[in-house]
């Protein structure tokens, strides 16, 4: 008896490849649709002419609006330091 090796259109090595091939696509494909959220809204921009400049602990220096209208409070015990402020009107959120 004879040995034949039977060859399989998904070999192994094709098979990784496709895998591959298909990651490296809908990775892209995600980007792609994801790069058009990034620019922001031109309402949400702050107006260049009513910021405040700003530097915080580590020198690294921003602007940030004069009118602050909403907060959003990050990290363990920021709620309790809004509520400190009194700006508890303003929360919109809590990570």
């Amino acid at each position: 008896m004879s040995s034949v090796r039977k060859s399989y259109p998904f070999q192994a090595g094709h098979l990784r490849k496709a895998i591959r091939s298909l990651m490296i696509s809908s990775a892209l494909l995600v980007i792609i649709l994801l790069m058009p959220g990034c620019k922001g809204h031109p309402s949400h921009q702050a107006d260049p002419g009513n910021t405040i400049p700003v530097e915080d602990m580590l020198g690294r220096k921003t602007k940030v609006p004069a009118k602050i209208e909403s907060i959003v409070g990050i990290g363990p015990g920021a709620l309790r330091l809004l509520v400190y402020m009194q700006v508890t009107d303003r929360v919109a959120g809590v990570e």
